[in-house]
């Protein structure tokens, strides 16, 4: 029914860099804007605990080398900023179709339904599938509040929602390899960015 788009760093078309700033940021109150910084930091923190070490390692190690832009606020501190993710995409009672995106980094997606009660905390609200994974492709159930974490490289979609009266809010949380790169290319390599790529070299070389 309805998709907010992206909110936070967005690539824009047709020119190079990467602006910090969705264009919900002068649509909605700052206060609004920050609930969204807050929640993407939240969801961050889950992913990042439950993600294997080697992961986490190889997600810093690329920020400590391109430094690329997250998701920020205003007058928030760090720590209730992300601190790898950059934008969250929103949407109620959203459905999509099989799709892979071309994100740097593991995406993360919850399912929320406003009025939740705990007497409903086993109501699936949606499916999330991944149709080419296996011979059959795997489905996995969708309950309010319950985190996923996955390789948005992999084809995947969203169901409609399982049961019609209810309204159902999907949010995202992903890093696109775009934003990753700086999204233009008349930047020079850094002497220290140009040593790691020297060193990725010569290890893709043994």
């Amino acid at each position: 029914d309805l998709y907010a788009g992206g909110i936070g760093c967005v690539v824009p078309l047709g020119r190079a860099g990467v602006m910090q700033y969705s264009r919900h940021f002068k649509k909605v109150p700052i206060a609004t804007y920050n609930t969204f910084v807050r929640l993407a930091a939240r969801m961050e923190k889950i992913a990042l605990a439950h993600l294997p070490s080697k992961v986490v390692q190889y997600i810093s190690a690329a920020k400590d080398v391109a430094q690329f832009k997250t998701m920020k606020g205003v007058g928030l501190d760090s720590d209730e900023e992300p601190y790898f993710f950059a934008s969250i995409a929103c949407g109620i009672n959203l459905v999509l179709s099989s799709h892979i995106d071309n994100d740097f980094f593991y995406c993360v997606v919850v399912a929320l339904n406003p009025d939740y009660t705990p007497q409903n905390k086993d109501k699936v609200l949606v499916y999330f599938t991944f149709p080419t994974l296996g011979s059959r492709g795997k489905a996995v159930a969708m309950k309010h509040g319950q985190i996923l974490i996955f390789n948005a490289r992999q084809y995947h979609s969203i169901s409609s929602r399982k049961f019609a009266n209810d309204r159902i809010t999907c949010i995202s949380l992903y890093l696109k390899t775009a934003v990753v790169s700086g999204h233009d290319s008349s930047i020079e390599l850094t002497e220290y960015q140009e040593r790691c790529a020297q060193h990725y070299k010569d290890i893709m070389m043994r």
